[in-house]
């Protein structure tokens, strides 16, 4: 099979994106088993609510025991390392996919209570629970008494 690159049929002011466009492209593709690449990194929902703040890492394949979580100094560290085990006597004929390691940190916010703080792995997902301190809450309005 042979792979053409075709520029499409433009403006010549707009044909000059194109070229900035395979940089970016090749940049995020370029070494994609770099623990640095952004495409070796899990991808990561951050959802706040009034009590609390929900961290989801999509990361299927793993298991709990593959995870390190650790909170230092307001910072959260989530790492995992999972290689692919060899079973003696088997040739891998093709390889789609294969396991790696991550590591993903993020500052908190001073209203979590850190000490609260809990994690659960369910259905590929890493799910952290980051509650807010009592006084980092929504409060609900209260009627003020004229002394």
């Amino acid at each position: 099979m042979i792979v053409t690159k075709v520029l499409p049929n433009v403006h010549p002011q707009v044909s000059s994106v194109w070229p900035a466009f395979d940089r970016v492209v090749n940049e995020l593709m370029r070494d994609a088993n770099s623990p640095t690449s952004l495409a070796s990194q899990p991808p990561v929902n951050i959802v706040e609510t009034d009590e609390a703040y929900r961290i989801e890492l999509a990361a299927p394949g793993l298991q709990k025991e593959d995870f390190n979580l650790e909170i230092n100094n307001g910072q959260l560290l989530i790492s995992a390392q999972k290689t692919a085990e060899k079973v003696e006597g088997e040739k891998v004929r093709r390889r789609e996919y294969s396991f790696f390691s991550f590591s993903r940190q993020f500052k908190l916010p001073e209203a979590v209570e850190l000490a609260q703080v809990e994690a659960r792995y369910e259905a590929g997902v890493l799910l952290i629970n980051l509650p807010k301190r009592p006084e980092a809450r929504p409060q609900a309005p209260r009627k003020l008494e004229i002394a």
